[in-house]
């Protein structure tokens, strides 16, 4: 229905110990298709809480979900562990008009979630646990964004710890946050399903140049398409909703100046 409607789509498949023998065939369905597909990470997050052993594990990423990805240049939105070196995504930019800041992990980048109730978090896997960082009924969330100091340290890719933190791709991946959190309580600690053991950054992946030539080919993709180019263009260089929620704060407030002023004093408040 959306092809006939000429609608851009993309398919999110979260991907647990359920669904890992199928995992390649939903994968080259897609690509073979031209649709991008979002790896979403199965957690155990509200009524799934005691089904812990649906969560994929180090060896199920390095075996059976890496390779998939890895073969798949459409599906190069928000997975890990993603080994493109520092400065690939920035490729072409003059040529293709387009900019992806960073792909990897995207909780506090490129997205937050925000629940029916108002609450907020670095990412919707993480809604319903202590990871939550706020509400909307009680401060804007343009506000929240730009002072939570767990949400600026995610952004600005401060404070990741072991592995991740040393990383050479902490920029282009950083880890699952929201896996990091339901392993240890803790949303900067390292990613437990990557398989990668880097003593330092400047320890290589085997499998650096070919993620970067994906990553290229994702890029040439979403310069040629709708709605992709339209979200990555231009000024929202890969930290869409960032600069989202930056930009409807500012003109909401250029309108309302003294109504964006008591909002903020109510939240300090």
């Amino acid at each position: 229905m959306c092809d006939e409607a000429g609608l851009g789509y993309f398919v999110l498949v979260t991907v647990s110990k359920a669904n890992l023998s199928t995992l390649a065939s939903t994968s080259d369905f897609l690509r073979e298709r031209g649709i991008p597909m979002i790896r979403s990470p199965y957690v155990p997050r509200g009524a799934a809480a005691s089904r812990r052993d649906l969560m994929f594990t180090r060896r199920d990423v390095e075996e059976a979900i890496h390779p998939v990805l890895l073969s798949n240049p459409l599906g190069y939105v928000s997975y890990t562990p993603f080994f493109a070196s520092p400065g690939a995504t920035r490729f072409g930019l003059s040529k293709l008009g387009v900019s992806l800041g960073q792909l990897g992990c995207q909780a506090a980048r490129g997205f937050v979630g925000i629940s029916p109730e108002g609450d907020v978090a670095p990412c919707v896997h993480l809604l319903d646990s202590p990871a939550v960082r706020g509400n909307v009924k009680r401060t804007p969330l343009s506000v929240l964004f730009r002072t939570d100091p767990v949400m600026a340290a995610l952004r600005e890719g401060r404070g990741l710890k072991g592995r991740c933190g040393r990383c050479r791709y902490h920029a282009a991946c950083g880890g699952c946050r929201a896996l990091a959190f339901y392993a240890t309580g803790d949303c900067f600690a390292e990613d437990p399903t990557c398989f990668f053991e880097p003593a330092d950054a400047s320890v290589k992946s085997p499998f650096e140049e070919e993620t970067g030539r994906n990553a290229r080919s994702f890029m040439e993709f979403v310069a040629a398409r709708q709605p992709w180019r339209d979200i990555f263009a231009g000024d929202l260089p890969g930290r869409i909703g960032a600069s989202i929620i930056r930009s409807a704060a500012r003109i909401r407030d250029s309108f309302h100046p003294a109504r964006g002023r008591l909002k903020n004093e109510d939240s300090a408040d």
